[in-house]
C-alpha cells in the first residue's frame, strides 16, 4: 500500500525474509547489468532526434540558406568553366602576395581525374596579386568590401556560389605539400558517406625556425594515423570534468580541411569573426556524425610571430574558446609565473640541444611569446566574462 504505514510494512517484511530480499536483489542487479548510462543517453538523444526534431524541419530551410548568403554584397570577377565539379577548393584573399600565387599554382598543378574549381573569395586586395594568378578555366574570383569579410560569414557565401559536391578550405598562404592534396583530403569523404568532415596535416614553411617545425609536428601527433572521430568513441571522456578530450574530438582547421557540400545544408558556419570551423566541427560530433583525419594530406603552413601579435593572438583565442565551449584557458598570477618559469626552463634545455645553431631564434624573443601567450590568455578570458556579464 502507498502509505508511510505499508511502506513500512513492505519494509520490515524483507528484514525477516531473506530469501524474498536476496531474490530481489539478484533480480536488480541483473537488470541493471544490462543497461548502462552510454546507452541510456544514447536512446534518449535518438527519441529527441527521431521524435522531435525530424518532425520540425523546415523543408524550405536548404533554399533560404543559398538565398540568405546569396543576397550578401559581392561581384564576380571571373566564374569558372568547369562542368560536373566535384570539388569546390576555395580560398578567402586579402593582398595574399607571393603565397597565395604559389598557392593557387601548387592548386592548378593536382593530379586527380575528377573536375575541379578554385574558387578565390578576395575582400578587396590592394596589392594587384590577383592580376598575377595564373589564367586557368577552373578559377572563379569573386569579391567583397574588406569590412564585410567574417571568417564564418565569408565562408558561408563562399559554399553557396561553388559547384562542388565537396567543399575544400585553404588560406592563401597554406600551400599544399605535393601534387597528391586534393585527391587525399577528399579520400575520407568518398570512401565513406558517413564521414562529413575532413582536416589534414600542417607542415612548417620551409624558410621557418626547427622551432616551428617541432611545434607543428608534436601538434599532429596526437591524430597520428588517417582515423575517424565520433562523439561515442568514449562517452566518459567526453562527459568527464577535463575538457581535454572534447576539444580533442572538435579539433578542426580550415587553413586545410573538406566538407560535404550536403552536410553544409544542414548546418552552415555560425557568422563569427574566428573559430567557424571548431564551432562547425563541435557541431558534427555533437550530432553524432563523423569526422576525418588525413594524415597524407599536408600543407606548408606555420606562423612566426612577434610579440604583439602572439598576445593578440592568444587573446582572441582564449576569449572565444571561453564564450563559446566555457573553458577558461588562462591561470591566475601565482600559476602564470610558475609556468612559465617551467616553460622557460624547458626552452632553454631544448635551445642547447637543439636550436643553437639555428641563428633564425632569438632566446630572448622566444621567452617574451612564452609570457605574451599567457598575459594574452588572462585578458581575453576576462573581457569574454564582462561581455557575458554585460549582456546578461
Amino acid at each position: 500500500e502507498s502509505s508511510p504505514k505499508g511502506i513500512a510494512s513492505a519494509i520490515n517484511s524483507l528484514i525477516q525474509n531473506d530469501s524474498e530480499r536476496k531474490l530481489i536483489i539478484k533480480t536488480a542487479y541483473n537488470w541493471v547489468s544490462n543497461t548502462s548510462w552510454e546507452k541510456r543517453f544514447n536512446k534518449v538523444e535518438k527519441f529527441i532526434k527521431e521524435e522531435v526534431l525530424e518532425s520540425n524541419i523546415d523543408k524550405n530551410l536548404v533554399s533560404n540558406i543559398y538565398e540568405r548568403y546569396e543576397n550578401n554584397q559581392y561581384e564576380k570577377i571571373k566564374s569558372s568553366k568547369v562542368k560536373n565539379c566535384l570539388v569546390s577548393i576555395v580560398v578567402p584573399t586579402f593582398n595574399g602576395g607571393g603565397l597565395l600565387i604559389k598557392c593557387v599554382k601548387k592548386l592548378c598543378s593536382q593530379k586527380v581525374d575528377f573536375n575541379f574549381e578554385i574558387l578565390l573569395i578576395d575582400s578587396s586586395s590592394t596589392d594587384n596579386s590577383l592580376i598575377n594568378i595564373e589564367k586557368d578555366e577552373r578559377i572563379s574570383i569573386y569579391k567583397i568590401n574588406q569590412s564585410d569579410f567574417q571568417h564564418g560569414k565569408t565562408r558561408n557565401l563562399a559554399v553557396t556560389l561553388s559547384k562542388g559536391e565537396y567543399v575544400a578550405f585553404l588560406t592563401q598562404d597554406a600551400i599544399p605539400s605535393n601534387q597528391d592534396w586534393l585527391k587525399n583530403i577528399i579520400l575520407p569523404l568518398v570512401n565513406d558517406k558517413e564521414v562529413c568532415a575532413v582536416f589534414g596535416r600542417h607542415i612548417s614553411h620551409e624558410n621557418h625556425t626547427k622551432l616551428s617545425k617541432r611545434a607543428m609536428d608534436s601538434f599532429f601527433e596526437q591524430f597520428q594515423k588517417t582515423r575517424k572521430y565520433r562523439y561515442d568513441d568514449d562517452l566518459n571522456k567526453y562527459f568527464s570534468e577535463n575538457p581535454s578530450y572534447r576539444q580533442y574530438l572538435h579539433y578542426y582547421s580550415d587553413n586545410n580541411s573538406c566538407l560535404r557540400k550536403s552536410i553544409w545544408e544542414e548546418f552552415p558556419y555560425h557568422d563569427v569573426d574566428y573559430g567557424e570551423d571548431q564551432l562547425w566541427a563541435d557541431w558534427v560530433i555533437n550530432s553524432r556524425k563523423t569526422k576525418a583525419f588525413a594524415n597524407n594530406a599536408v600543407v606548408f603552413h606555420s606562423h612566426e610571430y612577434s610579440v604583439k601579435e602572439e598576445f593578440e593572438r592568444s587573446r582572441i583565442e582564449s576569449n572565444f574558446f571561453f564564450k563559446y565551449f566555457g573553458y577558461d584557458i588562462s591561470q591566475n598570477r601565482f600559476e602564470l609565473e610558475v609556468g612559465l618559469q617551467n616553460e622557460a626552463k624547458q626552452f632553454l634545455n631544448e635551445w642547447k640541444l637543439f636550436y643553437k645553431n639555428d641563428n633564425k631564434i632569438n632566446k630572448n624573443h622566444q621567452l617574451d611569446l612564452m609570457r605574451a601567450k599567457r598575459e594574452g590568455f588572462i585578458l581575453g578570458v576576462n573581457e569574454a566574462i564582462n561581455e557575458i556579464e554585460m549582456g546578461s
